[in-house]
């Protein structure tokens, strides 16, 4: 089978890569995941990755630490992204190598940890267009779950991050565009996380145009989230200030 590659990168990661800077985010096939009730309470660090992933052991380490901080169990998921169906996936359980398992035994962990699953037999799960395999099973088979992918971490003392940052992009102006109420599930996921963490979270955004098309990251509005629902906005910002943290404080 040919190996399926899915969205990677972003206009802020290609424009962090030739600075120097103090975030970490995942690149390949890989995801940095929360897992959460439907209440939005997290549940569940989860690294994702395709066995063509080249191990970044700054993110894994950093992934291992946020479980310890929080309290929240960990799971590394491996899954063979060179076929294009999958029936089971290697599986980390926080300290235990558990080899390769069925993703029906996968489904029972994670339903053991507080995780709302569904009923049903475990089958094949094929990657489409935009999602791979074990995407496809993770959104047919865990139920009424809120999942939210960590999409930049900005670096602290000791190895753990400071902020999360929740990357968002559209076609409104900077100045039209506020976060989506329909967001705010996975925004009160992370909130949730980064409390228990001791960390903060920010909403990043910037405008997609659509002609020409590119995305412009000359300019982003940043929100602070720390309270459910509730985005503040900071301002706009050059990328460069943005990448120094000036609407820190």
């Amino acid at each position: 089978m040919i190996k399926v590659s899915y969205y990677q990168t972003n206009a802020v990661y290609e424009g962090l890569k030739s600075i120097e800077h103090d975030f970490l985010w995942v690149s390949g096939n890989a995801w940095t995941l929360i897992y959460g009730d439907s209440n939005a309470t997290p549940k569940a660090v989860v690294l994702v990755a395709g066995l063509s992933w080249q191990e970044n052991s700054s993110v894994v380490n950093l992934m291992k630490k946020i479980s310890s901080v929080s309290g929240l169990p960990f799971f590394f998921v491996y899954f063979d992204d060179s076929s294009n169906e999958i029936e089971a996936a290697k599986v980390m359980f926080n300290q235990d190598d558990l080899g390769e398992i069925p993703l029906s035994e996968l489904k029972n962990l994670f339903s053991g940890i507080g995780l709302p699953v569904k009923d049903g037999q475990a089958r094949k799960y094929v990657n489409d267009a935009t999602s791979s395999a074990y995407h496809n099973w993770q959104r047919d088979s865990l139920g009424a779950i809120v999942v939210s992918d960590i999409d930049l971490f900005r670096k602290g003392g000791g190895g753990f991050p400071a902020e999360i940052i929740e990357l968002k992009r559209s076609y409104y102006s900077l100045e039209k565009w506020r976060p989506f109420r329909d967001d705010y599930a996975n925004f009160n996921l992370l909130l949730n996380l980064s409390k228990m963490c001791g960390i903060t979270l920010k909403i990043a955004y910037n405008v997609r145009h659509k002609n020409p098309f590119y995305d412009d990251v000359s300019s982003l509005t940043v929100f602070d989230y720390s309270r459910q629902g509730s985005p503040n906005l900071l301002g706009a910002y050059d990328f460069m200030s943005f990448v120094n943290g000036d609407y820190r404080g």
